[in-house]
Parts: structure tokens; sequence; C-alpha cells
């Protein structure tokens, strides 16, 4: 809020599904990225060559959609997201062969920054931000709005 008398500012976060891929060798960033993802409520799927003992049995009881799928399967998993649209965030994978695959479609996102312990940050990728303004009077009455927050 920016406290202007006549006007309501605010933001607002959307959840918005996100596929992840993991090639690296901490499963514990990946556990980070998809607990980022599952507290911003978004859909989480997971693409990964292979998965360490475990892992599948977390993502599934956590309502995570997986695939343990080779560089060919994804390539083609990205070139059907070219033509959908949608967010990927890599985890150890290669982003110039993801950028690739996806034949530099601008529909979709490619979030490959280094995985970090600010929750605050990995939730970015998981989130729609909206800036609502809003118009706080009629002919001159002041009048207080309430903005919705999306979950």
């Amino acid at each position: 809020m920016s406290g202007l008398l006549r006007e309501q500012n605010a933001f607002r976060y959307q959840a918005v599904p996100v596929t992840v891929r993991f090639s690296g060798a901490r499963v514990a960033e990946l556990l980070r990225v998809v607990a980022a993802g599952l507290r911003a409520g978004s859909r989480v799927s997971v693409s990964a060559p292979r998965f360490e003992r475990g892992v599948e049995t977390y993502l599934g009881s956590a309502g995570v959609t997986w695939w343990a799928e080779d560089d060919e399967h994804w390539a083609a998993r990205l070139r059907h997201l070219a033509g959908t649209g949608g967010r990927v965030r890599l985890v150890g994978a290669d982003p110039v062969s993801a950028a690739a695959a996806t034949g530099g479609s601008p529909d979709v996102a490619l979030y490959d920054n280094p995985v970090v312990a600010a929750g605050r940050v990995e939730l970015l990728t998981f989130l729609r931000e909206q800036a609502v303004c809003i118009t706080a009077h009629r002919f001159g009455t002041p009048r207080h709005y309430e903005v919705k927050i999306l979950s």
C-alpha cells in the first residue's frame, strides 16, 4: 500500500503450474524447489533421468506428478510445452539445450538460476504477480475497497 488517499495499490499473487527438470547431484536442491512450489499452491511436476530411492514415494505422497525420463523424452516434453506454454524450473539441467528444444519459444519461461536457501526467492518461479490499482473515490467521496488476494 502506498498511503495515497484517493487510490489503493496492492500486489496479489496467483500460483501457476511449473515443470521441474532435475539433473543435479543434490537431491536436497530438488526437494527445496518442490517444497517452494507446494507452499505456493502450485501444481508441480518433476522430470529427472532417475530418482534416488524414496524420492518417488515422497513426490507421489505430496501430490507431485513425476517422470523418470532421459534427455530425449525431456526434449519431447519441452517441444510440447513450446506449443502450450508454461514455466520450467531447471535444477542442474542445461539451459541451452532446453532453450533449443523449445525452439526459442517465448511461451516457455525457463528459470535456471541456482537453488537458494531463501524461500521467498524460490517461490517466485511458482507465482504470477499482479499489481492492482483502484481509484478509491466516486465523485470525490473517498471509499475503501477490499482487494481480493488470489491463492
